[in-house]
């Protein structure tokens, strides 16, 4: 029942399945299907491209079987393909490309988040799609596509942008050699944890007739409670079509445009420290950029950029990255009058000093008055770390914790923090 409803409906609405004769296997989650594919694809010493900042498991899973990870920078439209460091350089100039490696193999999966990338919260457009497919095609390079909030996709503006892509749909692509497992889309998808972690992935049928065989090898099938609770919310309670859950996935995305536009007014607000100068005839304004962000179109994540470069203190004496672990523990700290967690920059990375520019924050998980208290909390926090002297930023975090004030027992969770906003 779970390959025919996922081949049958949840695809459907993507534009369909792009080549002849899909398949789909079950799998526990994102993280086992992540497993499994890696497991199929990866050797000792290949190297896997994604995106710069990219979901943590799919490095904590590639890393173990002796894989590489080397990150492709982003914009607003996606993973970048073309100029230095783009897709297209590092495999044509392979290794001699700006992210080049000399001794390590050429890349030859690419790992990527299409629709409100975790953690960046960026869609690629139709048109970028197209491009990273060319490259990989032209390369031999397998794309396995994570695309978990393709149904929380919500207009950022009513640009002729976000339009466009909303009309098309589909992928739009031509597809050459569709029966091969390279150059194609294996689609990796998870449903959040209402589904008790059931998954699934589809590709090509060569491909997956070999993780099926990596798949009995381990976990084989999903948990038959978790199957049978999905049958009985699909089949009972959202009907044995796909409107009730398009329904469901509707309500789910309004509500989650909703928090998301009310954390962003507040974030808005505090992107500038506003500040008062005297001059001889006039008051002076100064304003001081602490933070910025582009707002997301899908998915349930801000990517908050901490402008560090304006801090009194940075470089005399504090380094960015020093500066950073201090702001995190100041937020999560309510002896300094914050309870707010945040994810480090660092956690989304492979290399971790290229995160320590940003924090991840969430919208999704807080009802939504408390999620604007908690994001004013998190603004009025960053405005008074930038009035902190040099001793009050030393003497943060060395005082002993104790009890529940404890910072999350190492991360904060489930202890009355306004908390769960990034983690």
């Amino acid at each position: 029942m779970g390959r025919t409803f996922a081949l049958s409906h949840l695809h459907s609405p993507h534009g369909g399945i792009p080549y002849s004769s899909p398949t789909t296997i079950l799998t526990c989650g994102n993280t086992d299907g992540l497993n499994k594919v890696f497991e199929t694809l990866l050797q000792d010493g290949d190297t896997l491209l994604i995106e710069k900042f990219t979901y943590m498991p799919a490095i904590s899973a590639a890393t173990p079987r002796g894989a590489v990870t080397v990150g492709i920078p982003m914009d607003d439209e996606g993973i970048l393909v073309a100029g230095p460091g783009g897709l297209q350089d590092v495999l044509r100039n392979w290794p001699r490309s700006k992210l080049g490696r000399t001794g390590m193999r050429k890349p030859r999966v690419l790992y990527t988040i299409p629709t409100g990338q975790n953690p960046t919260g960026v869609t690629t457009s139709l048109a970028r799609k197209k491009e990273v497919y060319r490259v990989c095609d032209e390369e031999d390079v397998i794309i396995v596509e994570d695309d978990p909030y393709w149904h929380l996709y919500f207009p950022r503006t009513t640009t002729a942008t976000t339009q466009r892509f909303t009309e098309e749909g589909g992928t739009g692509f031509e597809f050459s050699s569709p029966e091969l497992c390279y150059s194609g889309y294996v689609r990796t998808c998870a449903q959040p944890r209402y589904f008790l972690e059931n998954g699934w992935i589809t590709g090509q049928p060569a491909f997956l007739k070999r993780l099926l065989r990596a798949t009995e090898a381990c976990s084989a099938a999903p948990s038959g409670f978790a199957q049978e609770m999905v049958a009985e919310l699909v089949m009972k309670h959202w009907g044995p079509e796909i409107d009730g859950f398009l329904e469901y996935c509707r309500n789910l995305r309004d509500r989650y445009r909703e928090k998301r536009d009310a954390m962003v007014a507040v974030l808005k607000e505090g992107e500038y420290l506003i500040g008062d100068g005297a001059g001889d005839d006039a008051v002076i304004v100064n304003k001081t950029r602490i933070m910025s962000f582009s707002v997301p179109t899908a998915g349930m994540f801000i990517w908050l950029r901490i402008v560090y470069h304006t801090h009194p203190l940075y470089e005399a004496p504090f380094s960015k990255a020093y500066l950073a672990g201090k702001l995190f523990e100041y937020l999560a700290e309510p002896r300094y009058g914050n309870k707010v967690l945040v994810g480090p920059g660092k956690m989304f990375c492979g290399e971790e000093e290229d995160g320590d520019d940003f924090v991840r924050v969430s919208f999704a998980v807080l009802p939504l008055e408390e999620l604007r208290v908690a994001s004013e909390e998190l603004v009025e926090g960053v405005r008074r770390f930038w009035g902190l002297g040099r001793g009050e930023i030393e003497g943060i975090g060395m005082e002993e914790r104790e009890g529940e004030d404890a910072l999350g027992e190492g991360l904060g969770l489930g202890l009355g923090y306004r908390g769960v906003v990034g983690c």
